[in-house]
């Protein structure tokens, strides 16, 4: 008996986690502010970074567009797999 494992129930739960931390740490910085009344938001450590950084404000840029290339315009799709194709291999 073989057991085939879907990658996409690993995704989806990585997809799910990432937005439960994100609200969590998001709600966890706006509940408890520091003692000037500053919360650590996403946000604020985006802003952070690009103070002390600046040059990573681009990088993200850079790495959000990639992703936006490489999932809405198929500019660096392979050939998306077609079940019984000979292209496959």
């Amino acid at each position: 008996m073989s057991l085939k494992f879907n990658l996409g129930w690993v995704w989806l739960a990585g997809l799910l986690g990432s937005i439960l931390f994100f609200t969590g740490t998001e709600w966890w910085a706006l509940a408890h502010p520091d003692a000037n009344g500053h919360s650590d938001t996403l946000s604020f450590f985006i802003a952070e970074i690009g103070f002390k950084f600046p040059l990573a404000i681009w990088i993200c840029g850079v790495f959000s567009g990639a992703l936006a290339v490489h999932f809405f315009s198929n500019g660096w799709a392979m050939t998306p797999y077609t079940p019984g194709s000979k292209e496959n291999g």
